[in-house]
């Protein structure tokens, strides 16, 4: 933990590389200092259709998923910081957003190297 789940408009694919993106957030929840490397799951979900403000439009939304435990400082320190560094990317975008959810570590079940 954490899972980094960025979902964008699969139109940005034309202009902008991917897996920089992913490797972008990955690098940026290091260096927030709440995570270790090992820890980090980021991946990337293109959506094939969406509206953004009721109108068609290309957009990135990431979703931090993170045990519960966390500030709400840190949390915000964190959506912040991915929040600027995406922006630095100026990727086409009509809508860029992040969120952090907490997930309750008494229920997350995981099997490793499966």
């Amino acid at each position: 933990m954490p899972h980094l789940i960025a979902e964008y408009s699969r139109e940005i694919e034309q202009s902008a590389d991917i897996k920089a993106v992913v490797r972008l957030l990955h690098d940026s929840a290091m260096e927030s200092g709440l995570f270790t490397a090992s820890s980090i799951k980021t991946r990337a979900v293109p959506v094939d259709h969406a509206l953004v403000g009721g109108k068609e439009g290309n957009f990135m939304h990431v979703t931090v998923h993170l045990y519960k435990g966390r500030t709400t400082e840190q949390k915000l320190a964190l959506t912040e910081l991915l929040l600027q560094r995406l922006a630095s990317l100026k990727l086409p975008l009509n809508s860029l957003s992040i969120d952090a959810i907490d997930t309750d570590k008494d229920v997350y079940v995981k099997i490793e190297d499966a």
